[in-house]
């Protein structure tokens, strides 16, 4: 009878401290559970968790002992023993499971640690990202609205060439035309006959008259030069018999005598030889 009341008193606090272990076995299941929510997103965290929810699970299996009792030592002496030794190891392992939440603990919060320092910079990022955009954007307008300067400037240039071009014909005919002066040479008979010079002048309206140019000429009897390109004539005649009807300053040009009695016109100051008239008369 007394070693059945042992047994009841050492089954009651067995059955007390089982019940105090498995409520904290439960709570500590507990916050492993709110733990593996937070770790989910780590598969290594998770493979840590189930193998500390395996232990848990060994550890209260373990309470009740599988084997059989020996019959030579008191049965109360057994059990406290057993659960001595039971308390024990489960109190081992509870410290080993607070050590490796404690660890998972401090891997989670380096874990977000890391993570809101990834976040810092994917943010910084971003708002590179849309500084580049924005300059892009801008880039973009700019060469847009150079690209319309250029096709206005190129409209510009191309106005400015056409009118310089234009100006450049004008220059050139006007140079032209600066340049043309009309040649004849011949006998006072031929040169009266072709309406090129005219008697004037003297007195009574017929003594001493001398030759000049007909104001009325026709210009086809002349033959149309470049005075820059012809700066000496041939006359038939012989130096006593030339007659300049047309003006021109005697230092601006030579006549020279040949043998076959041809005498050639040496222009030596185009300008001044050509200032007082564009006309080249001259008679023998």
């Amino acid at each position: 009878m007394k070693t059945f009341r042992i047994l009841i008193v050492l089954f009651t606090i067995t059955s007390l401290f089982g019940c105090k272990y498995k409520n904290e076995a439960k709570e500590l299941e507990k916050q492993n559970q709110s733990l593996t929510l937070e770790l989910a997103k780590s598969d290594s965290v998770s493979n840590v968790y189930l193998m500390i929810i395996n232990d848990i699970e060994s550890a209260f299996d373990s309470i009740i002992p599988a084997e059989k009792l020996s019959t030579s030592v008191p049965l109360g002496q057994q059990l406290r023993a057993r659960f001595t030794n039971k308390m024990d190891e489960m109190n081992n392992q509870m410290l080993e499971h607070e050590k490796k939440y404690r660890s998972l603990s401090y891997r989670f919060a380096k874990s977000n640690a890391t993570i809101s320092e990834m976040s810092a910079k994917i943010e910084e990022l971003n708002k590179v990202v849309k500084e580049k955009e924005r300059l892009n954007s801008e880039l973009a307008q700019t060469l847009n609205e150079l690209e319309n300067q250029n096709e206005e400037q190129a409209a510009t240039i191309k106005s400015l060439v056409e009118q310089i071009k234009a100006l450049d014909e004008i220059i050139e005919s006007k140079t032209n035309s600066m340049n043309v002066a009309f040649y004849i040479t011949g006998t006072q008979r031929e040169l009266r006959e072709k309406g090129i010079i005219e008697k004037s002048g003297g007195f009574l309206g017929f003594l001493g008259r001398v030759n000049t140019l007909n104001p009325n000429l026709d210009k086809k009897h002349l033959e149309q030069i470049d005075i820059r390109e012809i700066p000496t004539f041939t006359l038939n005649a012989k130096i006593k018999d030339i007659e300049f009807i047309t003006r021109h300053q005697p230092e601006s040009y030579q006549l020279e005598e040949s043998t076959d009695g041809t005498t050639t016109l040496f222009i030596t100051d185009p300008s001044e030889f050509w200032r007082n008239s564009k006309y080249l008369v001259i008679t023998y």
